[in-house]
């Protein structure tokens, strides 16, 4: 892996509001938020498992919940999902973003673009993941989207209908996917 050249900062507070429906601000609803926070985590245990299966040295950092929600951007900053460690890279860190589509490979994915994450969640990131897992929830399997493929990401306003709001989101050609055994065959050292 290597790492991409940064893309420009959005920072959520100079975004205009004209044209937005719906203020990004679901973290309001403390019952969704701490639901989100929960359902990612099972994932994020669900894909540990499945890398150290295949043999990679796995830890997951400490999992703990905002007391409020007004934490959330800080905690973004210096929020892991996975950490895998001894690598042939080194230690990298990697993302998770489980969702309800059905996909096994990479043609069988159900659009022509996977989300990778938000602009602004991307940006607050104080390390930057080398891989995206996008975990299939009902066919419990992930495809990878590196880090280093950044350069041919779009950025595109979408509707989150879980949270109900608005937000530019990193989005991958369908044709940079990769199965799970392609990530796992760089890590190994």
């Amino acid at each position: 892996f290597r790492t991409a050249p940064p893309l420009p900062v959005i920072h959520r507070d100079l975004k205009p509001e004209i044209g937005r429906r719906h203020p990004d601000r679901w973290r309001d609803n403390a019952a969704l938020f701490i639901s989100e926070l929960r359902v990612g985590r099972k994932w994020q245990e669900w894909a540990a498992k499945e890398l150290e299966l295949r043999g990679l040295l796995v830890e997951l950092p400490e999992y703990s919940e905002r007391a409020l929600i007004e934490d959330a951007d800080r905690w973004t900053m210096h929020d892991q999902d996975i950490v895998v460690r001894n690598t042939a890279v080194g230690d990298c860190t990697l993302e998770v973003k489980s969702r309800p589509l059905h996909f096994i490979d990479p043609p069988g994915y159900p659009w022509p673009t996977a989300l990778v994450d938000t602009v602004d969640g991307w940006a607050a990131k104080q390390v930057e993941p080398r891989a995206v897992l996008l975990v299939s929830r009902p066919a419990r399997r992930m495809l990878v989207v590196a880090s280093a493929t950044r350069p041919s990401w779009t950025i595109q306003r979408r509707h989150d209908q879980v949270r109900n709001t608005w937000a530019d989101f990193y989005e991958c050609p369908r044709t940079l996917l990769r199965p799970m055994e392609w990530l796992v065959r760089r890590l190994m050292p």
